[in-house]
């Protein structure tokens, strides 16, 4: 598709009918002349409309079923695709705000911090870097897993809340609750040294902690990458498995019998992984959804122009389980373990790119990456989908994503979060004093939000 003009500003109307009974303000602004998708895996609407007022979405249709007189507020997306702000629901140490400012001009409206320092928890209220507005901030804190457990039994991180047992898992969910914490991660794994593994949370207090958790209006999402503790999540009635369970890898010996056969995913899950697809069910039917950050597993992987039969084996085994989960119903989210180290992309695009090559569409894709984003991160109540009632966290793409996903976000025009947005001044025909004349006859909304929006 090519690349349209930079949004154009409109004046249009004091006043709007929109549909029949809707009066809307004269202070309402209204996003139109693009594909609208609305993040709930619906069919795009062409020509679609978007009407703002404040921070909240107000109404989402088509433009015939809106009239637009002189005088209104008007954000022309230029035939572009207007889309919710893209939540990147895993991360670690997202706390400054200048970072979570790189974030937001990328499109990610919203991260979810699910490993930082107590002592970071504040930070993540503030909503201004040096150089302006940031992506919005939602976190978990520290991590809570049994004394010596992972993290900090395998990487010194230092964001370990440690519990052993099922009333020191309630109270640390208790605190890190009055800590500001907007949902709770544990970790149930033991690594992968066989030889010395971490010590783990046992059954009894992960239900526990489940428990108070969700009598606090928690979500309680679970680090693990081997398949038996998954077991253990979906008995405690965890929320959401982070990672992907790696399957035992057959032996040298046993692999060259894999490569040899047919069907080497087939017969890897029949032969070494046979409980597998049971989980993957088991999960699925309980409303456990998944996490797989599968751009910070194998990514490099994935992106080796020549990979060796073994590596181009293990991406399909590992995307096998994706198509898998999602056939069997079951709810992916878009993250990718951003911490500088080993995810470094603030946009998921290469985590998008593996969920359709794993066979989803770019409207499922899409939804992960925002109505189910915001499910797994706890606020599918206010944020992740243009609908009336939401708050307006809106992205406008010159590109069409239905034809070329990675591309067109890639390509990311104009990011609105909370009714405020940004406009890019390096686009032709722009200057600053327009800009400032701009600025002077249109004033955002209150910045920042209430409290209890903030949350």
């Amino acid at each position: 598709m090519k690349r349209v003009p930079f949004v154009a500003l409109l004046l249009s109307t004091l006043l709007i009918g929109c549909r029949p009974g809707i009066r809307v303000p004269a202070d309402a602004t209204v996003i139109m002349n693009g594909t609208v998708i609305d993040g709930m895996g619906n069919p795009a609407i062409p020509d679609g409309v978007v009407l703002v007022q404040g921070d909240t979405i107000l109404a989402v249709g088509s433009a015939e079923e809106f009239r637009i007189p002189d005088g209104v507020f008007v954000i022309d997306a230029g035939g572009g695709a207007i889309l919710p702000g893209i939540i990147n629901t895993h991360i670690h140490h997202g706390a400054p705000a200048d970072l979570r400012r790189t974030f937001l001009v990328e499109g990610v409206t919203s991260v979810c911090d699910l490993g930082s320092e107590l002592s970071e928890m504040d930070e993540f209220l503030q909503e201004e870097g040096e150089d302006g507005l940031a992506a919005r901030g939602i976190r978990a804190g520290p991590i809570v897993t049994a004394p010596g457990g992972y993290p900090d039994g395998l990487y010194r991180t230092h964001i370990n809340y440690e519990v052993t047992t099922p009333q020191e898992g309630r109270e640390g969910v208790a605190e890190l609750a009055g800590r500001g914490a907007d949902l709770i991660k544990i970790a149930v794994d033991p690594s992968w040294n066989r030889e010395n593994p971490l010590p783990t949370l046992s059954l009894e207090t992960v239900r526990a902690i489940v428990d108070e958790a969700h009598a606090r209006g928690l979500l309680v999402r679970a680090h693990l990458i081997q398949p038996p503790p998954m077991d253990l999540a979906i008995d405690a009635g965890v929320d959401v498995i982070e990672h992907l369970a790696m399957p035992r890898w057959p032996s040298r010996e046993e692999e060259n019998q894999v490569m040899a056969s047919e069907d080497p995913v087939g017969l890897f899950f029949d032969r070494w992984a046979p409980d597998y697809q049971r989980r993957l069910e088991r999960m699925a039917a309980q409303g456990t959804a998944m996490v797989p950050t599968v751009s910070a597993l194998i990514g490099d992987y994935y992106t080796r122009e020549d990979p060796t039969p073994r590596e181009a084996w293990v991406v399909d085994v590992i995307l096998d389980i994706v198509r898998r989960f999602h056939s069997a119903g079951g709810l992916l989210a878009v993250g990718n373990d951003f911490n500088n180290r080993n995810a470094t992309e603030r946009l998921p695009l290469l985590e998008i790119e593996m969920f359709l090559e794993a066979g989803l569409s770019p409207l499922e894709v899409i939804r992960a990456a925002t109505g189910n984003a915001a499910a797994v991160c706890g606020r599918d109540a206010d944020l992740g989908t243009l609908e009336p009632g939401k708050l307006a966290d809106i992205i406008i793409l010159a590109g069409d994503p239905l034809a070329d996903l990675v591309d067109a976000l890639g390509r990311v025009e104009v990011v609105m979060k909370g009714g405020v947005w940004r406009w890019d001044l390096e686009q032709p025909g722009l200057t600053g004093v327009a800009y400032e004349d701009f600025m002077g006859r249109w004033s955002p909304a209150p910045w920042p939000p209430t409290p209890a929006r903030n949350r």
